[in-house]
């Protein structure tokens, strides 16, 4: 059955086409990825299927009765309200129907004429409530809260109170509740830790309604959608199966594309080298009929439906970070590490060992203090150790420039003062170009904010980048040219992300913060997902133990000597406990390390890339190295 269908929806903002001729169908449990770059037109689309926005010309048709959810990227609500009471809101029919019959209820009487008349009506009611789900509010309120971490201290807050990650995820939750037939999702896994959107994934998948989702998280597209809508130049591509099956038809497309041009090309050459003949001919013979027939030839040229040269992005630009330093072989090093913000203790009794060129991924639940250990790091906060070779280069989550009443070519000059030229140029590396670079800072998407940032860090000398959540407010293009950047940086990375695309196509280690706890992985995103449960185990057990080690107050001294040596004897067992970590960290990296090695005589006949994993494996031995270290001190 099909739930909407546009056909050829045009729409013009200030003689600017932002939607030229799309037409698309929706059918009934369907889940489709809708893709495109930033400003492409997605939410303006979105706009005009919800109904809060006309388009110019063509026709929209949802099915009669369909119900429509949307969540925006930023939607109002009452910040006077507690959250729980927000997210209920998805069950005020329900509410409305229960306040009817416990009204008629209350007015009963054994006189009442009305009295069987009211008995029937408070059946039916009855009946109503208890279809709709009346009678399992709580418990699925409390499914849905569990699921998008809304936790109980969460809910008893002002809905003003909370930040703008957290208000999406309440939004989530009461659109989620209201089971619309229809759910268009705007960036829903912005503001979602790992867990979160794996939870969501498996939600949406269940769904028994229609799903439409914009989203630049590949790995949420690849894990939940059946169908790819690219939104481009102002028309609708369609691909079948999910994201990597879009990647790879995407790439047969565009082939098919380059061929098609250079056929069209060379039949044009050859139809205007003839015609040139004639003419020649036709000179020299005095000919009016051949005159006439290059005429023909060059209308036929005139009157082709020429192609354009086909491109792969429309955002072409590639970001090439050159540290000309080599810092020492620790790059950042920490022991016992305790890491509070006020009275909240974030982390405690942590290790962290960065090795030189290592591209480490810092990951954990939302609130966890990855930020915070990034800034620490940063101000070389003790115990943190940074190599004094080290120059960083820092990205934060939020991108703020000293005057944002500046134009991009004013901010670039100020960091980095050259001819405007020259700054032209290089801006247009990251997409900027002409007019563009007399746009004030301020009046930048958060994705064009972030470019320029990279643009101005690229211009440093550095041997370090330190990225708070790199690819947050940018399209899947410009995601994959910041990997790319990352991959090829001969240097060392540091990075938070929830993008789990990212983590495993640049990621060479992960560190992830739980319960507390900063674990190490000794290998990629891959064996994070392999080790990750395990380690959560010993990090529970270690939790357990330290809530339970309090001592006494007002003890007598053979309690406290029992007490002493029952501390000896835990923090033995703790040792013991550590140093088993760090085998089965010695053991998985060595893994690691013989499968690179084993892999290098494959790639003897490709230098470049020869070089590169050459450099990879001395980053693994490096952290090797770290690892025995620690190893032999325990």
């Amino acid at each position: 059955m099909i739930e909407i269908t546009l056909n050829d929806i045009k729409k013009t903002y200030f003689a600017d086409p932002v939607l030229e001729s799309v037409t698309l169908t929706l059918q009934t449990q369907e889940r489709i990825g809708l893709i495109g770059d930033n400003g492409s037109g997605k939410s303006t689309l979105f706009q005009i299927i919800v109904g809060t926005l006309n388009a110019d010309s063509g026709q929209r048709i949802v099915r009669n009765g369909a119900r429509i959810g949307y969540l925006e990227q930023s939607a109002d609500q009452d910040v006077h309200k507690r959250v729980r009471d927000v997210i209920v809101e998805a069950y005020e029919a329900l509410y409305d129907i229960k306040a009817q019959f416990d009204a008629l209820e209350i007015s009963l009487s054994e006189n009442d004429p009305d009295l069987e008349r009211k008995l029937i009506k408070i059946g039916e009611l009855r009946e109503a409530f208890e279809h709709g789900g009346g009678y399992e509010i709580d418990a699925s309120v409390d499914r849905i809260c569990q699921g998008l971490s809304i936790s109980e201290a969460m809910q008893s807050q002002w809905f003003g109170e909370l930040s703008g990650g957290e208000r999406a995820r309440v939004q989530l939750a009461k659109l989620l509740l209201q089971s619309p037939d229809i759910l268009l999702l705007d960036e829903p896994t912005n503001h979602l830790d790992i867990e979160t959107m794996t939870w969501l994934e498996d939600y949406l998948r269940q769904y028994k309604g229609s799903v439409l989702i914009v989203s630049h998280d590949r790995a949420f597209l690849d894990n939940v959608i059946q169908k790819i809508y690219e939104l481009k130049n102002g028309v609708i591509e369609t691909y079948f199966g999910n994201y990597s099956d879009y990647l790879t038809e995407r790439e047969i497309r565009h082939e098919l594309a380059v061929k098609q041009y250079n056929q069209q090309e060379r039949e044009i050459k050859h139809i205007e080298e003839a015609a040139k003949r004639l003419r020649d001919w036709a000179k020299r013979g005095d000919n009016e009929m051949l005159f006439k027939r290059a005429k023909a030839m060059e209308r036929r040229v005139d009157q082709m439906d020429k192609m354009d040269r086909p491109i792969r992005q429309s955002v072409d630009f590639k970001l090439n970070f050159e540290g000309t330093q080599k810092a020492g072989r620790i790059a950042v090093d920490a022991e016992q590490i305790e890491l509070s913000i006020g009275d909240k203790l974030l982390i405690k009794d942590g290790d962290l060992t960065v090795a030189r060129g290592e591209k480490m991924g810092f990951i954990g639940a939302n609130g966890t203090g990855k930020t915070t250990l990034f800034k620490a790091i940063l101000a070389e906060q003790p115990p943190f150790r940074v190599n004094p070779s080290l120059c960083i280069g820092y990205l934060p989550q939020v991108i703020t420039f000293e005057s944002e009443g500046m134009t991009l070519l004013e901010t670039y000059n100020a960091a980095h003062p050259q001819p405007e030229g020259d700054i032209r140029n290089k801006l247009a590396r990251y997409g900027f170009y002409g007019e563009d670079v007399f746009k004030r800072v301020e009046n930048l998407s958060g994705g064009e904010k972030m470019r320029l940032m990279l643009a101005i860090l690229v211009a440093q000398d550095i041997n370090c980048l330190i990225l708070d959540e790199p690819t947050n407010h940018i399209d899947i293009r410009t995601r994959e040219i910041v990997e790319t950047a990352v991959n090829t940086f001969d240097g060392t990375v540091l990075f938070i992300s929830h993008d789990r695309y990212f983590l495993k196509n640049c990621a060479t280690s992960i560190a992830e913060i739980y319960k507390k706890h900063l674990l190490q992985y000794g290998g990629d995103f891959e064996m994070y997902q392999a080790q990750h449960e395990q380690k959560h185990a010993i990090a529970e057990q270690l939790q357990v133990k330290s809530q339970n080690s309090a001592p006494p107050q007002h003890i007598k001294p053979a309690e406290r000597r029992e007490n002493e040596m029952k501390l000896k004897n835990r923090k033995e067992r703790q040792t013991e406990m550590q140093r088993q970590k760090l085998e089965t960290e010695i053991d998985a990296l060595n893994e690691v390390i013989a499968k690179m090695k084993a892999q290098t005589d494959r790639l003897e006949n490709d230098y470049e890339v020869l070089l590169e994993h050459t450099a990879k494996i001395e980053a693994k031995e490096a952290a090797m190295e770290a690892l025995m270290e620690k190893y032999y001190a325990l």
